[in-house]
């Protein structure tokens, strides 16, 4: 996406939509770790309306369907490795 001149958010993720009438334009989410996944709106073809897609409940629910707590090994650091006090705050929340 072009984003030449833009100002970005600070923020450990961004969620993007493109709707293809307004390409190369597109609704921007930022996301921060420590944050709940948001609900984006998702465009469907004109006239339908957008609908909305819970990002945190389609994550759990492929996280459990996959079995990704067999998969990841949470015991050692993600790459790339988190900043301390995310790394601290991830620990916490997996020690919970």
């Amino acid at each position: 996406m072009p984003f030449v001149g833009e100002t970005l958010p600070e923020t450990d993720y961004l969620a993007m939509v493109s709707r293809s009438y307004e390409r190369p334009f597109c609704d921007v989410w930022p996301i921060g770790l420590r944050e709940p996944l948001p609900v984006l709106s998702v465009p469907l073809l004109r006239p339908d309306p957008d609908v909305p897609l819970d990002l945190g409940a389609a994550l759990g629910t492929v996280y459990e369907r996959a079995h990704y707590e067999r998969r990841i090994n949470y015991k050692v650091p993600p790459v790339p490795r988190l900043k301390q006090a995310d790394a601290d705050w991830a620990a916490s929340v997996l020690g919970a």
